[in-house]
């Protein structure tokens, strides 16, 4: 493990496996079936549940640079976002 008090450590330590256990054909990326599944796991529903309208749009709002592919760093700020709003919401 790396310097537990590097927020990029932290950050890689953390989210890397999480996005490798949804990486099936192991290219570092996330296309649309394996976003699927862990949106699936995620909410807990199952992956037939999430329809491809639901899909497009949060694929669409994931993938920044329109490659067709979730990269660790389009998952990161996905993450970072997410905890941002969070706390903001908390605070208000």
């Amino acid at each position: 493990m790396n310097n537990p008090h590097d927020i990029s450590s932290l950050i890689h330590d953390h989210l890397k496996p999480i996005l490798q256990t949804y990486d099936k054909d192991r290219n570092s990326s996330l296309e649309k079936n394996e976003l699927r599944n862990l949106l699936a796991d995620n909410l807990g529903v199952t992956a037939e549940q999430i329809t491809q309208d639901q899909l497009d749009w949060h694929f669409s709002k994931i993938d920044e640079d329109g490659d067709g592919k979730i990269t660790f760093e389009e998952y990161v700020l996905l993450f970072v976002t997410f905890l941002v709003q969070s706390f903001l919401h908390q605070e208000s």
